[in-house]
């Protein structure tokens, strides 16, 4: 055989093998497992929390836009107001004219027949009672809603505050937890080494928590405080038009009382006449439901304005939460591109420690691959 047949031949032979030779394999991880493996999966989930948190505080259950829905109801509760105020005028007004119609009415009937029946003084004490009781009711309900609103919205603006602690506290120790927790999780530590390290995680929790009391014990004390300032003030207005408005009920139902009961005995006529002059002469029904209604009117300026700044607080709040959960979202994506990084660095080691072609991340294994998800996740625990 020639040099040159024995090159071919080997050549050929070269080729035929290559031929016959078996490809190299490709291998597969379940991309969810590895990553849920990792040391640092524990603080995507703290991220996860913590977003969730802030999405939900934002945006309450039911309630679309709290800035929205407080204008709404500020504009309402004026329109209460002042409906208030327009009852308050017409019972300092209507009331009076119809009084001195039926004075005069009496006195005809006096000089006619010297009697009147008991229906007339039950109906008009029934009617005066009827609108008296309806004006502070409708005013104590205005006062009530106008409170329960502004003490909803700062309960939901101190709860926040307590949040955001929270989460700067979790952010701040984040660090430091995690190097605790890695090293906890050495296989070749002393007794005394972890029982260590698990004291100093207590006490970070600890600190932690701690801090969260005492922002929350504050916060409970503003509430309190607030709440009471909010009853104090509207039990105050509220008494002051009962006091008003009984007062000026009462005054109308002495004349109406002392007219049947001059009716009732025969009392002669012109000393009721007198009467009825010296009342009119000081008669302040109109003054006392100046102060109420100009009192009415206030308040229903004043509501807005109030309500106006708690949708100001409310936006900013609400302002200020967007921008920490895209801080949150920003810092969970790079934590997560940088798990995913070093996920793929001992991929590809451990298809050099196995002979394979590659180690191929994803939910769905390629056909003919071989499953390294339990490999891959222990190397990922190990770093």
């Amino acid at each position: 055989m020639t040099r040159a047949t024995a090159t071919a031949t080997l050549a050929l032979a070269t080729a035929l093998i290559g031929a016959t030779a078996p490809p190299q394999r490709v291998g597969f991880a379940k991309l969810g497992t590895v990553i849920s493996a990792h040391p640092l999966a524990p603080m995507l989930a703290q991220y996860d929390r913590a977003i969730g948190a802030l999405r939900r505080t934002s945006a309450p259950p039911g309630l679309v836009d709290p800035a929205r829905d407080a204008q709404r109801s500020a504009t309402i509760v004026a329109h209460r107001t002042s409906t208030a105020a327009a009852q308050v005028h017409r019972l300092a007004t209507a009331p009076t004219r119809r009084d001195r119609d039926d004075e005069r009415a009496a006195l005809a009937d006096i000089e006619a027949s010297q009697r009147v029946g008991d229906s007339s003084l039950a109906s008009y004490r029934d009617g005066l009672a009827r609108e008296t009781n309806d004006t502070q009711r409708e005013y104590a309900g205005a006062i009530a809603q106008r409170n329960a609103r502004a003490l909803s919205a700062r309960e939901q603006q101190l709860r926040e505050d307590e949040l955001t602690l929270a989460f700067d506290l979790a952010r701040r120790d984040a660090g430091q937890r995690l190097a605790l927790r890695l090293q906890l999780q050495h296989l070749h530590l002393t007794s005394s080494k972890r029982t260590t390290l698990q004291r100093r995680l207590m006490a970070l929790n600890r600190a932690e928590q701690a801090a969260l009391a005492v922002r929350q014990r504050r916060n409970a004390a503003i509430l309190a405080a607030y709440r009471a300032s909010l009853a104090r003030e509207g039990a105050e207005a509220t008494a002051s038009l009962a006091a008003q408005t009984d007062s000026k009920a009462a005054a109308n139902l002495a004349i109406r009382l002392g007219v049947s009961r001059v009716e009732s005995h025969g009392t002669n006529v012109p000393d009721l006449r007198v009467r009825m002059r010296s009342f009119a002469v000081g008669y302040s029904a109109g003054r006392t439901a100046d102060a109420v209604e100009d009192a009415l009117r206030t308040s229903a300026r004043e509501l807005p304005q109030r309500f106006a700044a708690l949708a100001r607080t409310d936006r900013q709040s609400a302002a200020q939460a967007a921008e920490q959960i895209r801080t949150l979202e920003r810092d969970r994506r790079q934590l997560y591109q940088s798990i995913l990084a070093h996920v793929a660095r001992l991929a590809e080691r451990l298809a050099r420690e196995r002979g394979l072609r590659r180690v191929v991340l994803t939910t769905t294994p390629p056909r003919g691959s071989v499953d390294l998800t339990a490999g891959l996740a222990a190397m990922v625990r190990r770093f």
